[in-house]
């Protein structure tokens, strides 16, 4: 007789009972999550984010404004003019005197006004702007103002204001927590000396025995002044290491940067000027880039292109001061331009001398005299006179040769794609050593100036 065996299974009963059991275990959990406020604590979040990314976004465009006003008007920008520029910005969707009455950019009149109103047109939230230029209320909640206050939190007196001699300079620092503060604009007698996000800040193309009154910091939001030694920083009673008569740019390897030092930059930058150069085929290791207080040369294909900054230079009498390191015997071009129409170049041959090539080999003379030793700092002076048709030449301040050029008063063409450490011959030249100084002058510096200068350079560099 055959078995039947009964097969365990779930009844149609158990079925329901189960599923009314996970429909009420379903939606107790959903109870907890929305009653918990979790999903309301996503939004929230979510919503306060966009809202903070919006805020940051209106403040960025105020401070574009305040900035662009101390470039225009050197002084703070008004409630109007923060609108006309709102109103020409296509990233806004209305300027308004009152909340949310039109959509329109439109110049508005703002003369009976205390704010204004305003909406990003990538998000949804409307700014008040007051006659401060802070945020007001945001979709109508006021604002905290938990900002700095830069006019009574004693900020002022933590600025330091320091005069640095060997750039011509002023700097400005703070050892206070300024983390708040949306940047600072610098003034010299109400006039925009610099912009920046945070400090220090140097103030660069000032002039040596000058008094500057009113040295000013502005914070973004609002305005101090530092005052010290009666409101004047006076350079008088600073001494200007270099001579600074016709000097028309000054590079330091201590100070590539109007800034301080970037060991990274491939722009080397005038400290008193607009003739930045640039660094051409550098490896940015210690062999080939910066290394502190100089520029190091790896003698294969390093150079500094001048190009056409100073084209003018030979067409009137004028000074090149350079202080550097030779590391080998082979020929190392100092200054340069070979291969191109009248070319000038200073170099250094086999033999440890200075070459003059004046004009395409018109002039092509050698210093009988020293050598410039390697391995050891030198400051080089080359004095070109074209009223005596003579070019110059010093070491470490003291007279060494004197060339005889006799075309040099008629020379009166452009010293154009021009090389410090090599010449336009692609890899020819190049310059095996360290390069600490450049200072060029469109006059002749007297013997008293050049030996002061070549004193400041061993005073600063210690050889």
């Amino acid at each position: 007789m055959k078995v039947i065996k009964s097969k365990k299974g779930i009844s149609l009963i158990s079925l329901v009972v189960t599923i009314i059991i996970l429909l009420i275990l379903a939606g107790v959990t959903i109870v907890q999550i929305t009653n918990g406020g979790l999903l309301k604590k996503a939004q929230d979040a979510r919503d306060e984010n966009e809202k903070q990314t919006a805020t940051e976004a209106m403040n960025l465009k105020i401070t574009n404004i305040e900035i662009q006003s101390y470039a225009e008007n050197k002084s703070l920008p008004s409630l109007q003019y923060c609108a006309d520029k709102l109103c020409e910005d296509n990233d806004m969707e209305y300027v308004l005197t009152h909340s949310k009455s039109y959509a329109t950019l439109e110049k508005i009149d703002v003369t009976d006004v205390s704010s204004i109103f305003t909406k990003l047109k990538d998000y949804p939230y409307e700014f008040e702007i007051d006659s401060s230029l802070r945020l007001a209320s945001i979709d109508g909640v006021k604002v905290s103002k938990s900002d700095i206050d830069f006019t009574t939190s004693g900020v002022v007196g933590d600025f330091e204001i320091q005069v640095v001699p060997d750039y011509y300079s002023i700097k400005v620092s703070s050892e206070s927590d300024l983390s708040n503060a949306r940047g600072f604009i610098i003034l010299i007698n109400d006039e925009v000396m610099g912009v920046c996000e945070k400090l220090p800040y140097i103030i660069q193309k000032l002039h040596p025995n000058t008094k500057y009154d009113k040295v000013s910091v502005i914070a973004i939001d609002s305005k101090c002044e530092f005052k010290k030694s009666s409101n004047t920083i006076d350079t008088s009673t600073k001494k200007i290491q270099y001579s600074t008569n016709n000097l028309l740019a000054y590079y330091d390897a201590k100070s590539n940067t109007r800034c301080g030092y970037d060991s990274t930059t491939s722009i080397w930058e005038d400290l008193i000027g607009n003739n930045n150069i640039t660094l051409m085929n550098f490896d940015n290791n210690s062999k080939s880039g910066w290394n502190n207080d100089c520029l190091v040369l790896d003698g294969s294909n390093d150079g500094i292109f001048l190009g056409d900054t100073f084209k003018d230079l030979f067409k009137s009498s004028a000074t090149l001061e350079i202080v550097l390191k030779l590391n080998d015997a082979n020929r190392n071009c100092l200054f340069g331009n070979y291969r191109t129409a009248h070319n000038i170049d200073i170099e250094n041959n086999t033999s440890m001398r200075t070459r003059i090539y004046w004009n395409d080999g018109n002039s092509d003379i050698v210093n009988p005299n020293s050598v410039i030793p390697r391995n050891n700092i030198i400051t080089l002076t080359y004095k070109c006179d074209k009223e005596n048709n003579s070019l110059v030449e010093y070491h470490n301040g003291v007279i060494d040769y004197t060339y005889s050029i006799p075309s040099m008063s008629s020379y009166n063409y452009d010293w154009t794609n021009a090389w410090i450490g090599k010449d336009a011959r692609g890899n020819e030249l190049c310059m095996a050593g360290s390069i600490y100084k450049v200072r060029i002058y469109n006059n002749l510096l007297s013997d008293e100036e050049i030996q002061s200068n070549s004193t400041a350079d061993k005073n600063d560099l210690g050889f």
